[in-house]
C-alpha cells in the first residue's frame, strides 16, 4: 500500500507543471494504477527515453486497455497514463529527471508484485497440474507441439545463441525430476480421476469440519496427493523425515495461497486440521491407501524417470548452455525452498562420478546392463549427464555453433519420439529421445528396440550414408538417411549418435 502511495504521489509531482496532469487527482491516480499493476501481463518493462521499445509501448497500451475495461469511470486517469508512460520527455531538465525517476520507480514495481501476486500466491492456488506451475510457465497452458518446440530453438539460436538451458534453480516450485513425474499425469487423466476419487474416500474420515467448512478443502487436498506422487520413494518407505518435509511444504503452501490462512494472518485452526489430515494418510495405519499409493506411485515414477532422461540429453544438446543446479546430477525429488536447499551429499555424488569414469574406463557392457538392470538407482541420470557433457566437451564447437535441424519421424509411435541433428564442419550429430512413454511401454520396460517402436522411422537431413557412435553404448554403424527408431534406441533410454567424418561417397552402381 505505502509503495502504491508513494509511486501515485511521485508520478503526480513529476507531471504537476504538464497540463495533461493538472487535473488528476490522488485518489483517481491511484485507484488507476492499482487496476493497471493488476492488469500487467509481464514482470516489467525496459522503458527509457532515451531508448523507447515499441514492444513496451504495447504492453504497457494493452494493460491499459484492460485495466479501462474493469474501470471505465476513471478514463481521465487512464488517459494520462497512456500519455505519461508512453511520450517522451520534455521541458526543463529537472522536470525530466523527476519523470524519469517515477517511470523507474513503476518498472522497479511491477516485478516483485507479479512475484507475490503470481509465483507466491496464484502458482499456490491453481493446481489443475502443478508440473505446469512454475516461474515463468503459464500453467493453463499444456505444452506446446513439437514443431513450435522446434521453430522456438531455431529461433532463438538466431537471437541469442548462448541462454542458459536451465530446469532447476533455487527458486523452482519443484525440482525437475518431481516435475518429469508429474507431468506423467498428463498422460493419464481417466486414470488419474479415478485413483484421485478413490483416495478422497478413503482418507475423508480424516477431515475435520470448521465452521461449515471442511479441513483441507478439495483443492488443497489435490495439491497434497500431486505432491505425494511427485515425491514418493519407489520403494515405498515412509519415515519422519519424509512426513516432515510434507507437513513444511503444505504449511507453506496453504500459507502463500491466502485462501484460509496467511503469513500475516495465520488460521491455526485450519493449518492443524491440515497437519493432522497429512499425519494421518500417511501413518502406517492408513495401510490401504498406502498401498494404493505405493503402486500407483511407482508406475508413476518410471515413466518420470523416462521423462527425466530425455529432458536431460536435450537438455545438453539443444542450442544453449546447460545448466545444472546443485544436486539435480542424480534423480532428486524435492519441493520448493527451503525442500530445495537441504543439504546435497557431495560425497556420495564424487564417489559415484569415480565408480561411473572406471567402469567407463573397464568398458561399458557391464556398467549398462547394470544401470538397465536397476533403472531407479543414483547412477542412471548421473551416466545420462556424464556421457553428453563428455562429448560436449569434445566437440565444443559442434555443441555450441552447430547448426540446428528438427528430424521428422513417421510410423505408427511417431508421436511419441523427439529428435534433431546439428552440424558443424564436417561433425555431425543427433538425438533421439522418448516421450509419452505410457503409451510405449509399461513399468519395468524401457522404450527400446523394434518390438516397441514398430516401423517408426526418422529422416536424417544427410545425403549420404555416414559411421556414427552412439555415445551412451559405444556402438557404431553406418547410419542412412532414413533409419527405425527402434534401431536408434536399442542399448539405452535415450541415444546421441555423433560422427566425425564426412558422408561416405554414394557408390555409382550397384556392384560398386
Amino acid at each position: 500500500v505505502g509503495d502504491i502511495d508513494n509511486l501515485a504521489a511521485l508520478i503526480l509531482e513529476s507531471s504537476s507543471h504538464q497540463i495533461p496532469g493538472n487535473d488528476v487527482t490522488f485518489h483517481g491516480l491511484r485507484r488507476a494504477l492499482i487496476e493497471l499493476l493488476a492488469h500487467f501481463s509481464v514482470y516489467r518493462t525496459y522503458i527509457d527515453f532515451d531508448k523507447y521499445d515499441n514492444r513496451d509501448r504495447k504492453i504497457i497500451l494493452r494493460a491499459v486497455r484492460d485495466a479501462r475495461r474493469e474501470q471505465p469511470e476513471f478514463e481521465y486517469e487512464y488517459r494520462f497514463i497512456e500519455y505519461f508512460f508512453t511520450t517522451a520527455g520534455n521541458g526543463a531538465a529537472e522536470a525530466v529527471r523527476k519523470r524519469r525517476a517515477a517511470l523507474m520507480r513503476f518498472q522497479q514495481f511491477t516485478g516483485p508484485l507479479m512475484a507475490k501476486g503470481y509465483e507466491d500466491t496464484f502458482l499456490y492456488i491453481f493446481n489443475r497440474l502443478t508440473a505446469l506451475n512454475e516461474v515463468g510457465g503459464n500453467p493453463a497452458h499444456f505444452g506446446d507441439s513439437l514443431d513450435s518446440f522446434h521453430s522456438y530453438l531455431k529461433e532463438r539460436m538466431k537471437q541469442r545463441p548462448a541462454p542458459l538451458n536451465a530446469t532447476a534453480t533455487h527458486d523452482s516450485k519443484r525440482g525437475e525430476d518431481t516435475r518429469a513425474r508429474l507431468l506423467v499425469l498428463s498422460e493419464i487423466p481417466r486414470q488419474w480421476d479415478m485413483t484421485v476419487s478413490c483416495w478422497k474416500k478413503m482418507n475423508s474420515r480424516f477431515k475435520k469440519c470448521l465452521n461449515s467448512r471442511m479441513a483441507p478443502d478439495a483443492n488443497d487436498e489435490y495439491l497434497l496427493y500431486q505432491t505425494l506422487v511427485g515425491t514418493f520413494a519407489v520403494e515405498g518407505e515412509i519415515d519422519d523425515s519424509y512426513c516432515s518435509r510434507i507437513r513444511e511444504y503444505m504449511l507453506k503452501a496453504i500459507r502463500e495461497a491466502k485462501v484460509h490462512t496467511a503469513w500475516i494472518r495465520p488460521d491455526t485452526a485450519y493449518e492443524q486440521a491440515v497437519m493432522n489430515f497429512v499425519d494421518s494418510i500417511l501413518s502406517k495405519n492408513n495401510a490401504a491407501f498406502l498401498k494404493n499409493l505405493t503402486t500407483f506411485s511407482s508406475d508413476i515414477a518410471w515413466h518420470g524417470m523416462l521423462n527425466s532422461l530425455s529432458q536431460c540429453v536435450i537438455r545438453i544438446t539443444a542450442p544453449g548452455v546447460p545448466d545444472m543446479f546443485c544436486g539435480t546430477g542424480l534423480l532428486r525429488y524435492v519441493l520448493v525452498d527451503p525442500d530445495n536447499r537441504r543439504n546435497i551429499d557431495f560425497d556420495l555424488r564424487n564417489n559415484l562420478l569415480v565408480r561411473l569414469s572406471e567402469s567407463i574406463e573397464s568398458g561399458k557392457d557391464v556398467l549398462l546392463s547394470e544401470l538397465m538392470a536397476t533403472p531407479n538407482e543414483a547412477l542412471v541420470k548421473l551416466y545420462t549427464n556424464y556421457c553428453a557433457l563428455q562429448a560436449r566437451r569434445e566437440n565444443s564447437k559442434l555443441f555450441t555453433i552447430g547448426t540446428y535441424e528438427p528430424v521428422q519421424a513417421n510410423g505408427i509411435q511417431a508421436g511419441s519420439v523427439i529428435a534433431f541433428y546439428r552440424h558443424y564442419g564436417t561433425q555431425s550429430f543427433f538425438v533421439v529421445a522418448p516421450r509419452f512413454t505410457c503409451e510405449l511401454v509399461n513399468k519395468n520396460t524401457y522404450p527400446a528396440g523394434r518390438a516397441i517402436w514398430g516401423n517408426t522411422k526418422i529422416s536424417l537431413p544427410v545425403s549420404g550414408t555416414r559411421v556414427f557412435t552412439e555415445i551412451y553404448t559405444g556402438i557404431s554403424r553406418e547410419i542412412p538417411p532414413e533409419v527405425h527408431v527402434g534401431d536408434m534406441l536399442r542399448g539405452f533410454p535415450v541415444a546421441v549418435w555423433i560422427a566425425q567424418d564426412p558422408p561416405c561417397r554414394k557408390p555409382s552402381n550397384p556392384q560398386e
